[in-house]
């Protein structure tokens, strides 16, 4: 999840004009990629969050969304990467509803750190 972060703070970044560097009108993006302006805050729900992704679906009884954590934009046209709570990997969403954080989340995301051998958990929960 962390490296997902990095990527989305550093896209934010290379999408805004820099001050300091060679154009204060274009961004990194814009002069080596062309891509246009781009607006972080209209492209992504929060990094962290707690959201039921909508998955195709049929017209029978199987689930139709998947609880996930909310990692970064994937593209311009409003599709998201998320981490899926059932495996622990990623998916790839266009549609969406961010939700309020339960008990059970927070203890399903230490449970998937814990199985990777992330740093700074011990038997307790996260050492801060």
């Amino acid at each position: 999840m962390v490296d997902e972060n990095i990527k989305d703070i550093l896209s934010c970044l290379n999408n805004l004009p820099n001050k300091q560097g060679i154009s204060r009108t274009l961004s990194p993006s814009a002069i080596v990629l062309g891509i246009g302006k781009t607006d972080c805050g209209s492209l992504h729900t929060t990094f962290g969050a707690y959201c039921e992704v909508h998955c195709g679906t049929t017209n029978g009884s199987e689930q139709r969304s998947v609880s996930a954590i909310a990692l970064c934009p994937s593209n311009d046209e409003g599709g998201y990467w998320f981490m899926s709570l059932d495996t622990g990997c990623k998916i790839h969403g266009y549609i969406w509803k961010e939700l309020p954080i339960p008990n059970h989340v927070i203890s399903r995301v230490e449970e998937l750190a814990k199985n990777e051998g992330a740093p700074g958990l011990d038997e307790d929960g996260p050492n801060l």
